[in-house]
């Protein structure tokens, strides 16, 4: 073969190699260069609880050696006597629409491996949970968190009304390291407040059989059994992963390019509008900007002190 075919053929093979790598599916890109947060949670709607086994399959991707892996307990914000609570003082009202109350996250056991270790908060609120854990750049450690958390009964990303139950921010995700510096934000009520690194999710929530789940994810399986409804989800490469459960919610659906639009909802007069607004909605920004890489999104009514909040794959308005 000559020297100019040889160098023909090598142009062509990288050309072809860039064109595959450009058109490379990015949600399998990122999902693959992304941690694994599996949950198994029982919702109590009596007790307003969450039991969950949770496991992370955490890799240090950072070039640095790592001595512990800390990870934000948002849930404990809404404990009394936190410093940095999730409602102003003027938004208390609202918020709180039968009185004052509060949550909280109980951390029963920690593994690493397999072995067990000592539980250890800490952070400027009691914000963080703290596991030591020696993982070289490349290393990877199996992190197991049994838990329970106590919900406020209040109308913000993580509390319970009368008519629902929203689950935001409620399980502990791995704070993300940059420069060397742990990114400890605490919970803050103005504005959004911190933010998680992409996780793939795999989600089994248990719950009262009456009781509908809108959420982030793929459904892969429903079953129900005596008085309880099983849903298992999955996700791919979003930054948080959340839910709204209630007795009342019904739901109407539209594909669009492959995508599944779900609006829930409560009371509303005219969901066939709202379903409408969030196609529309998503149409709009993936011509402006990038196009919508998920299968679905979910759009879910909700009583919420703000007048929407964004999580993955999932919007609260």
């Amino acid at each position: 073969m000559s020297l100019v075919l040889v160098l023909v053929v090598s142009g062509a093979l990288i050309v072809s190699i860039f064109v595959l790598m450009r058109h490379e599916d990015p949600l399998a890109r990122a999902a693959r260069n992304s941690d694994t947060i599996t949950m198994n949670i029982v919702f109590d709607n009596d007790a307003k609880t969450l039991t969950v086994n949770q496991t992370i399959e955490y890799r240090n991707r950072t070039e640095a050696p790592k001595s512990e892996v800390k990870f934000h307990i948002f849930a404990n914000a809404f404990r009394e006597g936190s410093q940095h609570f999730p409602v102003s003082a003027y938004d208390m009202p609202r918020a709180f629409p039968d009185g004052k109350s509060f949550g909280r996250i109980d951390i029963s056991r920690v593994t690493v491996n397999g072995a067990s270790i000592d539980i250890i908060i800490g952070g400027e609120d009691e914000n963080l949970l703290i596991v030591p854990a020696e993982l070289q750049p490349g290393d990877r450690a199996v992190i197991a968190i049994d838990y329970v958390v106590y919900i406020a009964n209040v109308a913000h990303r993580l509390g319970w009304t009368d008519r629902v139950i929203n689950l935001g921010n409620f399980y502990p995700v791995p704070v993300i390291k940059i420069d060397g510096n742990w990114m400890t934000n605490v919970y803050s009520y103005n504005g959004d407040p911190f933010f998680n690194a992409m996780h793939n999710f795999h989600v089994t929530m248990r719950k009262p059989r009456n009781f509908v789940m809108a959420s982030s994810g793929i459904v892969l399986t429903e079953s129900t059994g005596g008085q309880t409804r099983t849903t298992t989800v999955k996700s791919y490469a979003i930054r948080d992963w959340a839910a709204v459960l209630s007795p009342h919610l019904q739901v109407t659906s539209r594909v669009v390019n492959r995508v599944a639009v779900n609006y829930f909802f409560i009371d509303d007069e005219n969901p066939a509008r709202s379903l409408e607004t969030s196609v529309r909605a998503k149409q709009t920004f993936s011509r402006l900007f990038v196009q919508y890489p998920y299968r679905q999104l979910t759009v879910v009514q909700t009583d919420f002190l703000h007048g929407g909040m964004e999580f993955g794959e999932i919007v609260f308005i």
